[in-house]
């Protein structure tokens, strides 16, 4: 059994797609199918895909989750996936909360990134222009063998375990020195 434990701040529609649970809206949705046609569905025999299928509908329906989204494109993708690992560094650059300053507006002095004085650190902003980042960013290029993308980066990953690897080390180095200058940045003030 699968255990998950995410900021209660992230989407359900992110959780459901890290941690390949069904969701009580899925199941409810498919009781009500079955209402609806009269018992024609059985909710047992339902196939997992399908259930995979509706949790993409409300993930390409949904405000929430955007940047998981530019990352996951498709559930059903990230589910067959069998060599992805993601601890908590790369569940922070993945659902983008934890320590970027967009995330911690509400508790540091501004969102502002530390070394870009134009842009908002987000993970997006981390990953594809944060200036502290340009040797990692040729690393990862070198390794998914294409432009850097939010959805090439991690279908790259999701297609070669050397690359998933890989990439899951440079990620989490980029994070904890991420954080490791957040806190420096706390204790120069």
């Amino acid at each position: 059994m699968k255990t998950i434990s995410l900021l209660k701040t992230i989407s359900h529609l992110i959780d459901i797609s890290f941690g390949g649970v069904i969701t009580i809206i899925i199941i409810l949705a498919l009781i009500q199918m079955t209402i609806k046609t009269r018992g024609k569905i059985n909710i047992a025999k339902t196939p997992c895909h399908n259930q995979l299928s509706r949790k993409n509908q409300f993930w390409q329906e949904s405000h929430r989750g955007r940047w998981t989204y530019k990352l996951i494109p498709e559930l059903t993708e990230w589910a067959d996936c069998e060599h992805k690992t993601v601890d908590y560094h790369m569940t922070q650059f993945l659902t983008d909360h934890g320590c970027f300053r967009g995330c911690l507006f509400r508790f540091v002095d501004t969102a502002q990134c530390l070394y870009c004085t134009d842009a908002v650190e987000t993970a997006e902003h981390f990953l594809l222009h944060c200036s502290r980042f340009v040797e990692e960013r040729a690393q990862l290029v070198a390794l998914a063998g294409s432009p850097l993308s939010p959805s090439g980066l991690v279908a790259a990953m999701m297609a070669v375990k050397i690359v998933w690897d890989g990439a899951h080390v440079i990620i989490v180095t980029m994070m904890k020195r991420v954080r490791k200058d957040e806190l420096a940045n706390r204790n120069y003030r």
